[in-house]
């Protein structure tokens, strides 16, 4: 919902969005198809802490300079979003369960109240 309702107002004061990922990003991704298992949610859980603290910082530093009064709002409300889903990834990537199966084989649950086996 955040990244539409970004599309939105970029869309209303004409600022034009980039169509495709960054060639850091693409690099970063074929990297990651090179990882299977716990290697790679370890990997994946590693990537989102480390592009949500960058997000942040750059969505506070956009802030701190934005005129719009539009467009400041929507960034300050983005911020909030990110720094919920920076706190979530740091939890799950510091948690050993995290990918990880019991001895039994089984797949450990991150939050249990997902069935993470469909």
């Amino acid at each position: 919902q955040m990244l539409n309702d970004l599309k939105t107002l970029a869309q209303q004061k004409g600022v034009a969005l980039p169509e495709s990922a960054s060639i850091k990003d693409m690099a970063q991704m074929k990297l990651m198809e090179r990882s299977s298992g716990a290697e790679f949610d370890k990997k994946y859980m590693d990537e989102m802490v480390k592009d949500h603290q960058k997000d942040l910082k750059d969505a506070q530093d956009i802030a701190a300079k934005a005129k719009d009064a539009d467009f400041k709002a929507a960034v300050q409300k983005a911020s909030t979003k990110i720094n919920e889903h920076l706190q979530l990834a740091q939890r799950i990537a510091g948690s050993p369960a995290a990918g990880s199966t019991s001895s039994t084989g089984s797949k450990k649950e991150v939050n249990p109240g997902i069935n993470y086996s469909k």
